[in-house]
């Protein structure tokens, strides 16, 4: 299969999945590490409040649709949808003083 029908296929599964679907392997994810989550860039990431970018593997690194899931649900909440780690880190700090 080329990427690209891979990449089709993966679209098609997607429609057929809930938005929210996602949201309770997210907010596991996150107990896990104890980051949040956001969209750096066009990747999804973990943030921690300190600032610390420690690049962690995750189960979405080896599965697409797992992947596009977690972009969907991140683009879905654009306040977790950052151009660089620097603004993510200040959303997160400023999500964790509340």
């Amino acid at each position: 299969m080329t990427p690209q029908q891979e990449d089709k296929q993966i679209e098609r599964k997607l429609r057929a999945i809930p938005v929210d679907a996602i949201a309770s392997v997210v907010a596991e994810e996150e107990a896990g590490m104890q980051a949040v989550i956001c969209l750096v860039g066009d990747l999804p990431d973990f943030v921690r409040p300190e600032g610390q970018h420690q690049r962690s593997e995750t189960t979405w690194d080896f599965d697409p649709l797992e992947h596009a899931q977690i972009v969907r649900w991140l683009r879905a909440h654009p306040e977790r949808v950052h151009p660089n780690y620097e603004s993510a880190v200040a959303f997160v700090r400023g999500r964790s003083s509340k």
